[in-house]
This record gives structure tokens, C-alpha cells and sequence, in this order.
């Protein structure tokens, strides 16, 4: 294969994984729609309380400050922006609203969105924490940080405050024989955060792979400021895709 041909098939790797982030974010906001569509009023109310204090009755423009009424539409968007998928899930059965049939169809599509994407892959992982392991893929995808950072220590602080909303169970840098990831969600799931993310520090993952699966059930390399070639980057995903299929690695 000539090299106009290997970038050609970066660019188009590239461009899958891009293409499966977006419908897998369309999917998770469908399924949140979904969810809230069967809320009353005053259940939106007791949600959006519950997570965070509900959206603010008060705007502002050229004219001044002045108050609105609230309606659903306003107590959707709040949850919409600041509850995940999984915390939806649980308080509406938690409060007694059925949400199982959303739940199923959104497991199947995700399924099928990644089987889509990943042929290759057509069997999914299966052990004891394989939901909890896909509702921590989707909520670092939902992970905005609040501002640039120049290295990884900041950015991996406020990853873990965010995933610390969900899962009680975050702990930052637990120590485990020789491995030390940067988060751990229930002593079972290892997150590492890699930023600015150079062609060395890719380098580096699969010696950690190989550490942290001794101790882990599952693994996340969470890459933000990456800086690497297209063709090279794309080589590089689908070695380490194709050798450890228990890790995940989530581009930001």
C-alpha cells in the first residue's frame, strides 16, 4: 500500500471515530429526551432540584433583569445539560417511572452503532461490570472541561469531580501493586488521562495496558491535545483495539 493510500485510510479512520462519537452523543441525548418526556412538572421540579438546584427563574437582556415563569421546557434543558444519561435512569426508576423498554433500546443501538463501526469486534465484552464500564465511556464522552489546561493534572482533577457526581466510587490515583491510574471507579474500572498527547506518550500505553489488566477488570485512556499524525494515530488505535479489547481509548 503506497503512503497516499495509508493517509487516505487514517483520514478515513479518523473520520469513523469522529462519526461514531457523534451519533453515540445524538443517541445519549435521544434516550435523556425520552426519559424526561414522561416526567410531570412536578417530577422535573424534584429532579432538577435533587441535581443541582433547577434552572434560575431570573434573565437578563438590554432591558434588564426580570423573572419567568418556568415551564418543562425549561426544567428539560437544565437536565439535559447537567444530568447524565445513567443518573436519569436511576432516579426515574428510583421514583418509580418506567424506563426499562428506553434503557433496552438504547443498549441494542449502541450495540449496533458499534458493531457498525468496529466489525471487527461483533462480540461484546462480557463480565460482571460491563454496563457500569459502558455508562463510564459515555459519561467521560459527556465530559466538557471548563477550560484548557496544559497538562494532564488539572484536566484529570475535573474529569474525576465530574465522574465523582455518578459514581461514588471514584477515587483519585489508588494505588494497586505498581499501578497507579488516575482515577478508579469502583476498585474494578482504571482511567488514565494523557494530555497534551504526543506520539511518545502513545507509546507508553501499552506497557500500562499490560500493568493495570493485571489488577483491573477494564481500562480508559482518556487523550485531550492530541498531537499526532493522522496515519500514525490511526496505526496505533487499531493495535492497541485488536490486542486489548478490555480498554477503551476516548479521543477529547
Amino acid at each position: 500500500m503506497g503512503l497516499w493510500d495509508a493517509v487516505k485510510g487514517a483520514a478515513r479512520q479518523i473520520g469513523n471515530d469522529i462519526s461514531e462519537s457523534r451519533e453515540l452523543e445524538q443517541l445519549v441525548n435521544s434516550s435523556k429526551k425520552k426519559i424526561l418526556r414522561r416526567l410531570s412538572l412536578p417530577q422535573l421540579k424534584k429532579l432538577c432540584e435533587r441535581f443541582g438546584g433547577g434552572p434560575s427563574p431570573w434573565r437578563e437582556d438590554f432591558q434588564g433583569r426580570y423573572r419567568v415563569h418556568l415551564t418543562s421546557d425549561h426544567y428539560e434543558a437544565y437536565a439535559m445539560d447537567l444530568i447524565t444519561l445513567r443518573t436519569l435512569h436511576e432516579w426515574a426508576e428510583n421514583n418509580k417511572v418506567r424506563v426499562d423498554d428506553i434503557k433496552r433500546e438504547y443498549f441494542e443501538e449502541r450495540e449496533r452503532i458499534t458493531v457498525r463501526y468496529h466489525p471487527e469486534r461483533n462480540v461484546r465484552i462480557k463480565n460482571s461490570n460491563d454496563e457500569l464500564f459502558q455508562n463510564v465511556i459515555d459519561a467521560i464522552h459527556q465530559f466538557h472541561p471548563s477550560r484548557k489546561y496544559p497538562n494532564e493534572q488539572g484536566y484529570h482533577i475535573e474529569l474525576q469531580g465530574w465522574l465523582k457526581r455518578e459514581f461514588t466510587g471514584a477515587e483519585m490515583e489508588h494505588q494497586t501493586g505498581s499501578s497507579r491510574p488516575d482515577i478508579v471507579i469502583d476498585r474494578c474500572i482504571a482511567i488514565e488521562v494523557k494530555g497534551p498527547t504526543r506520539y511518545q506518550d502513545l507509546t507508553t500505553i501499552a506497557d500500562k495496558c499490560n500493568r493495570y489488566l493485571q489488577y483491573y477488570d477494564n481500562l480508559v485512556f482518556v487523550l485531550f491535545e492530541v498531537e499526532v499524525y493522522d496515519r500514525r494515530y490511526a496505526e496505533w488505535l487499531k493495535g492497541i483495539e485488536g490486542q486489548y479489547p478490555n480498554v477503551k481509548i476516548v479521543r477529547k
